[in-house]
């Protein structure tokens, strides 16, 4: 997808940039580069800090003792994407209803 200049008018206005400043300039090039792919800056994920483990209560320290202690326990780490791994409650069968109701009808018809 190309970019127009009303795109980037559009953009730095929404952004609250001034259009023409250098910082302008450099944000619209940031967010191009990350459009195409291109990280424009990069960066260190810092280490975990050091924890009591809930299932064993052995301290636990670093990124790759986090994971050697999730997979020696058969462990699985809760986050974000919780609602993924719940199964949906199924909609419920109205034709089910439909004909328990008909059954009824019908017996208490001939009562």
């Amino acid at each position: 997808m190309e970019f127009t200049e009303e795109d980037k008018r559009n953009w730095l206005k929404m952004w609250g940039f001034i259009e023409g400043s250098p910082e302008a300039e450099q944000a619209w090039a940031d967010k191009l580069a990350l459009h195409n792919g291109v990280a424009a800056q990069h960066y260190v994920i810092g280490d975990i800090s050091a924890y009591r483990s809930m299932a064993t209560g052995q301290i636990v320290e670093g990124r790759s003792a986090h994971r050697e202690h999730l997979r020696r326990h058969n462990l699985v780490e809760v986050g974000n994407d919780l609602d993924k791994a719940t199964p949906k409650a199924a909609k419920p069968d109205h034709r089910l209803k439909e004909t328990i109701a008909r059954q009824v009808y019908e017996k208490l018809r001939y009562t």
